[in-house]
Protein backbone atom coordinates (compact mmCIF):
# COMPACT_ATOMS: atom_id res chain seq x y z
CA UNK A 1 0.00 0.00 0.00
CA UNK A 2 1.24 3.39 -0.95
CA UNK A 3 1.94 5.56 1.96
CA UNK A 4 -1.73 8.18 2.52
CA UNK A 5 -0.71 11.42 3.99
CA UNK A 6 -2.88 12.95 6.46
CA UNK A 7 -5.48 14.35 4.37
CA UNK A 8 -6.16 11.23 2.31
CA UNK A 9 -6.46 9.17 5.56
CA UNK A 10 -9.14 11.96 6.61
CA UNK A 11 -10.94 11.63 3.22
CA UNK A 12 -11.18 7.68 3.91
CA UNK A 13 -12.72 8.36 7.58
CA UNK A 14 -14.97 10.42 6.22
CA UNK A 15 -16.17 8.00 3.96
CA UNK A 16 -16.46 5.40 6.29
CA UNK A 17 -18.23 7.45 8.67
CA UNK A 18 -20.87 8.18 5.85
CA UNK A 19 -21.22 4.22 5.03
CA UNK A 20 -22.08 3.50 8.92
CA UNK A 21 -24.33 6.44 8.47
CA UNK A 22 -26.17 5.00 6.10
CA UNK A 23 -26.04 1.46 7.81
CA UNK A 24 -27.39 3.12 11.24
CA UNK A 25 -30.25 4.92 8.36
CA UNK A 26 -30.90 1.34 7.48
CA UNK A 27 -31.47 -0.09 11.32
CA UNK A 28 -32.59 2.64 12.85
CA UNK A 29 -30.04 3.61 15.62
CA UNK A 30 -32.48 3.41 18.80
CA UNK A 31 -33.32 0.26 18.23
CA UNK A 32 -29.84 -1.34 17.71
CA UNK A 33 -26.13 -1.47 18.17
CA UNK A 34 -23.20 -2.04 15.56
CA UNK A 35 -21.36 -4.85 16.57
CA UNK A 36 -19.04 -6.03 13.91
CA UNK A 37 -18.39 -4.65 10.30
CA UNK A 38 -17.07 -7.28 8.05
CA UNK A 39 -15.03 -5.40 4.77
CA UNK A 40 -14.95 -6.90 1.32
CA UNK A 41 -13.55 -5.33 -1.78
CA UNK A 42 -17.26 -5.18 -3.28
CA UNK A 43 -18.87 -4.74 -0.16
CA UNK A 44 -19.18 -3.41 3.55
CA UNK A 45 -21.73 -5.58 5.96
CA UNK A 46 -22.42 -3.98 9.11
CA UNK A 47 -24.06 -6.21 12.09
CA UNK A 48 -26.62 -5.21 14.56
CA UNK A 49 -27.98 -6.56 17.31
CA UNK A 50 -31.38 -5.24 18.71
CA UNK A 51 -30.37 -3.79 22.11
CA UNK A 52 -33.74 -5.11 23.86
CA UNK A 53 -32.78 -8.53 22.44
CA UNK A 54 -29.24 -9.87 21.97
CA UNK A 55 -30.46 -12.65 20.07
CA UNK A 56 -31.97 -10.84 17.21
CA UNK A 57 -29.27 -9.56 14.20
CA UNK A 58 -29.41 -7.54 11.25
CA UNK A 59 -27.35 -7.40 9.06
CA UNK A 60 -26.93 -3.93 6.45
CA UNK A 61 -25.23 -4.52 3.24
CA UNK A 62 -24.15 -1.62 1.16
CA UNK A 63 -22.80 -2.89 -2.23
CA UNK A 64 -20.30 -0.59 -4.53
CA UNK A 65 -20.90 1.44 -6.87
CA UNK A 66 -17.39 3.26 -6.74
CA UNK A 67 -14.68 0.31 -6.15
CA UNK A 68 -12.21 3.01 -5.19
CA UNK A 69 -14.07 3.62 -1.55
CA UNK A 70 -13.79 -0.59 -0.99
CA UNK A 71 -10.40 -0.43 -2.43
CA UNK A 72 -8.49 -3.78 -1.02
CA UNK A 73 -5.60 -0.91 0.06
CA UNK A 74 -7.35 0.89 2.50
CA UNK A 75 -9.32 -1.54 4.87
CA UNK A 76 -6.57 -1.06 7.36
CA UNK A 77 -8.15 2.42 7.80
CA UNK A 78 -11.47 1.37 7.57
CA UNK A 79 -11.00 -1.39 9.74
CA UNK A 80 -9.31 1.32 12.54
CA UNK A 81 -11.90 3.30 11.66
CA UNK A 82 -14.90 0.67 12.58
CA UNK A 83 -13.26 -0.84 15.43
CA UNK A 84 -13.28 2.73 17.10
CA UNK A 85 -16.59 3.40 16.54
CA UNK A 86 -17.97 -0.30 17.84
CA UNK A 87 -15.80 0.61 21.15
CA UNK A 88 -17.42 4.07 21.20
CA UNK A 89 -21.22 2.77 21.33
CA UNK A 90 -19.98 -0.08 23.59
CA UNK A 91 -18.56 2.58 26.23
Amino acid sequence: MEKLNKYAIAVLRQQADSLLDQAFEAVSKEAFQLVDVIYSSDKVDFIFVAISDKAFQVTATLNSKDNNIFNKDYQPIYRKFYEEKINEIQD
